[in-house]
């Protein structure tokens, strides 16, 4: 099911970016977007940070993204305890439809550069963790950074180890 063309204004991603998006099927169907919308609702948060995408691709368990991180250490009930610490549940009931914080959204954009540059035909949750390594002083790479992720190490090896792993 495609979201409105109102959610897609919302969040400012191009058609192309969102249909690629809705291909990474996780958790019956559930994309990556999605589980970010339900990680910041779960947190009571208005906003749909790049905290939310890393704890969308970690809730995914499956993906290239996932299984990386897991290699590496880092646990989902880790991140959410992260999160938990340094910026807390809302206080405020939260609408249905989430802002997209201008971070996240060129998180996803640089994701969709990946895939141009490396030639690959979707976007892929690996794309995603690269887009947030890319994007750098945000909240999801500060996170990645104190739980022992180099992120300038995993921007170097780009897809070699991560699209192995798919």
């Amino acid at each position: 099911m495609m979201p409105s063309s109102k959610f897609r204004r919302r969040l400012e991603v191009p058609q192309y970016l969102y249909e690629q998006l809705q291909r990474i099927a996780v958790n019956e169907s559930r994309t990556i977007a999605k589980l970010a919308t339900e990680e910041a609702h779960r947190w009571g948060h208005s906003y749909v940070g790049t905290e939310h995408l890393l704890l969308g691709l970690l809730a995914d368990g499956e993906g290239a993204a996932a299984r990386y991180l897991h290699d590496r250490g880092v646990q989902l009930d880790e991140v959410r305890k992260t999160v938990e610490r340094h910026i807390g549940r809302g206080q405020t009931p939260v609408s249905q439809e989430l802002e997209w914080v201008p971070r996240a959204r060129r998180a996803l954009a640089l994701a969709v550069d990946e895939v141009r540059r490396l030639g690959h035909g979707r976007v892929g949750t690996e794309h995603i963790l690269l887009g947030l390594a890319r994007e750098g002083q945000v909240v999801a790479a500060g996170i990645l950074d104190r739980l022992g992720i180099d992120l300038e190490q995993l921007q170097q090896r780009k897809l070699t180890a991560l699209s192995q792993l798919d």
